[in-house]
C-alpha cells in the first residue's frame, strides 16, 4: 500500500463533505484537524458512521452524520484513556506503598535484610536465557547489576 498524497485541511474537509459529512462549523474542524490530524480524528472514529453498504474506497456516511458527532466520539475516547491512565498511576501508586509497608514491617527498612533471597517464595518460573528459573531470581539479578557506589550493600 502507498503512501497517500499530502492533502491540505480544506481538502480534507472537501473530501469528507463528498461523503456526506456535515460540518456544523468549518473553522472548530479546521482547527481540531490541525490540532489532532485527520488520521486519529477521522479514521479512528469513523466507523460507526458509515452506511454499512459503504465500500472502504467509497466511503459514505449515515445521512446526518456531522463531524462534530465524530469528533464528541474522539474526544470521549480521549477523556476515558486519560481517567484510566491516571487511576491506574494512582493504583500503582497504592499497591508499591502497601507492598512497601509490609516489607518493611516484616524485614525493617534495612536493605541488606529485606534483599535476602530467602526471604520470599520462589513463585512462578519462566525462561530467561534459554533456561528455566524464577522470576524472582531474574529480579534479584537486576539488583545486583545495580553499582555498588550507588548501593549501601
Amino acid at each position: 500500500m502507498g503512501e497517500k498524497p499530502f492533502k491540505t485541511i480544506k481538502e480534507q474537509i472537501n473530501i469528507l463533505k463528498d461523503r456526506g459529512l456535515i460540518f456544523l462549523s468549518e473553522e472548530h474542524a479546521e482547527s481540531e484537524l490541525l490540532r489532532y490530524g485527520y488520521y486519529e480524528i477521522i479514521n479512528g472514529y469513523k466507523d460507526s458512521f458509515l452506511e454499512e453498504a459503504s465500500l472502504s474506497a467509497n466511503e459514505r456516511y449515515i445521512d446526518g452524520t456531522t463531524f462534530e458527532q465524530i469528533f464528541a466520539l474522539f474526544q470521549f475516547d480521549k477523556n476515558l484513556q486519560h481517567s484510566i491512565f491516571k487511576a491506574t498511576i494512582e493504583f500503582e501508586r497504592i499497591i508499591k506503598t502497601a507492598i512497601s509497608y509490609v516489607i518493611s514491617e516484616k524485614y525493617g527498612s534495612n536493605q541488606r535484610n529485606y534483599l535476602i533471597r530467602e526471604n520470599y517464595k520462589n513463585g512462578r518460573r519462566s525462561y530467561y536465557q534459554g533456561k528455566s528459573e524464577y522470576e524472582i531470581d531474574q529480579l534479584f539479578r537486576k539488583f545486583n547489576v545495580i553499582p555498588k557506589e550507588v548501593s549501601p550493600f
